[in-house]
């Protein structure tokens, strides 16, 4: 799974990318809030996360709402009761104070992910690649030719981790936790079979992949020419 981070203090990031990669979500950095709701269609995420200073924290609750309705966690110095009272009902799903516990944290956010992936599909937006559309509600991908193609669950998890983070190598191990979970029920076979299956829906040459290709011994990457 992805998360978001809109931080500023790079030690922090360092921190909270540690912890959530123990949540078993993979971190992108951002700074820029309002560029990262901008291109909130092009670049979603299943967790954003977020340090908002106390005065502008309400305002960012409600721009960020009007994007996305994936689970949100506000990181902020010091607010009263009725000021973390009103970011609830803005819409975070959780408000955290400085200073917080890190073994605290990845358990909360362990369960806000359980409750984000109950979420319907259509808080997903439409994804667009190369002569592709893809439609999270239904699993599909409409080709500008007229070609429908439907993916099962776990294609449309592989797809989606690998498209969310086009252009970087996810490692083997990284995929297998991020679909099967610690559970010890996915391994490299497995994952290999359901790259196979993915590529013989998405690509137009199977034995010379042009989108989702293998990093010999470390992974796979999403390539979006």
């Amino acid at each position: 799974m992805k998360a978001i981070l809109c931080l500023c203090d790079p030690e922090e990031e360092t921190i909270l990318s540690h912890v959530l990669r123990f949540a078993n979500v993979i971190s992108a950095i951002r700074r820029d809030l309002p560029r990262v709701l901008n291109e909130w269609s092009d670049d979603p995420a299943d967790l954003l996360l977020v340090a908002a200073k106390p005065q502008e924290a309400a305002d960012a609750v409600v721009a960020i709402r009007t994007a996305t309705d994936v689970p949100l966690i506000v990181i902020i110095d010091s607010l009263g009761e009725e000021g973390c009272i009103d970011l609830y009902r803005k819409g975070s799903d959780l408000v955290i104070l400085r200073p917080y516990s890190h073994r605290l944290l990845k358990v909360q956010v362990e369960a806000l992910l359980r409750r984000g992936m109950s979420l319907p599909l259509h808080t997903i937006p439409a994804l667009k690649f190369a002569d592709f559309t893809v439609q999270p509600t239904i699993r599909t991908l409409q080709r500008t030719d007229g070609m429908t193609v439907v993916l099962t669950h776990r294609e449309f998890q592989l797809f989606y981790l690998l498209f969310t983070h086009r252009g970087q190598i996810l490692t083997n191990e990284q995929i297998i936790e991020t679909i099967w979970g610690h559970t010890g029920r996915g391994d490299k076979n497995m994952l290999r079979s359901l790259v196979n299956r993915l590529r013989r829906k998405i690509e137009p040459d199977i034995e010379d992949p042009r989108y989702l290709t293998t990093v010999s011994g470390v992974g796979y990457r999403f390539d979006d020419l």
